[in-house]
């Protein structure tokens, strides 16, 4: 889980972010809004936390940038005002929370926050439609990453499953992009290099691919915002690095 910090407040950022930290989180820190948005599509945060004051704009509207992104549906909002302002329009997984709130009940909030998205990603996910199968079989067979690759360049849309060691998840693909993944409780970019680290070291595996019509799959919630190239060049780098 990602969480990126909106505020000026540096010791009070960094006491927040200790106890995200706990929590499970990856912590970014911006000093303004306009250097938090920058850091978006960099980021993919899970999670922000802004405070009301900034020196560029108010969190109000940094809010409102947020939620005008359809990129970032899936993110947390957490805005630290004494006060809701009147024109704020929340979300299931959007909080006020007062400036003076402990760092620790912010963390434990937030990791709620997340977790009640994730769930309903998962439940959008299992009940997008429920078809049979049109390929399928074992990992000890056909490759993950080539089979992965095989229904980008065929450019198939539906939802690839996949079950390793007893641990199930999924990756949906739009016209041969993927769009939203889910494994081991993470969703998005992290759940798909958790599925692929999981494919090299399965004792056990198997995999279903089921064919949906692209008009559900555009309705749904994307949190994979990079290309497949992409995905595969961060896998490529954390091997190199684990070496």
């Amino acid at each position: 889980m990602k969480a990126l910090l909106v505020t000026t407040q540096t010791p009070a950022a960094a006491q927040v972010a200790m106890h995200l930290e706990t929590q499970g989180f990856i912590v970014d820190i911006a000093a303004s809004a306009m250097y938090a948005t920058s850091m978006f599509e960099r980021s993919q945060p899970d999670l922000i936390v802004s405070t009301l004051e900034l020196p560029d704009m108010s969190g109000v509207d940094l809010f409102d940038i947020v939620r005008g992104d359809p990129s970032l549906l899936a993110t947390a909002f957490i805005l630290l005002t004494d006060h809701k302002p009147g024109d704020l329009e929340l979300r299931h997984h959007d909080l006020i929370l007062s400036p003076t709130t402990s760092p620790a009940d912010i963390a434990l909030l937030a990791k709620r926050l997340v977790q009640g998205v994730m769930r309903q990603l998962h439940l959008e996910t299992r009940n997008s439609m429920d078809r049979a199968p049109s390929i399928g079989g074992s990992l000890e067979d056909a490759d993950l990453l080539n089979l992965v690759q095989w229904l980008a360049k065929s450019n198939s849309s539906g939802r690839l499953s996949i079950e390793m060691d007893g641990s199930r998840g999924a990756i949906y693909f739009l016209n041969g992009r993927p769009t939203h993944a889910d494994y081991g409780g993470r969703i998005g970019e992290e759940a798909v290099t958790r599925l692929f680290g999981q494919a090299g070291n399965a004792k056990s595996g198997a995999f279903s691919f089921e064919k949906f019509e692209t008009d559900s799959l555009e309705l749904q919630t994307k949190t994979i915002r990079k290309s497949l190239f992409q995905l595969l060049l961060d896998l490529a780098n954390l091997e190199s690095v684990g070496r």
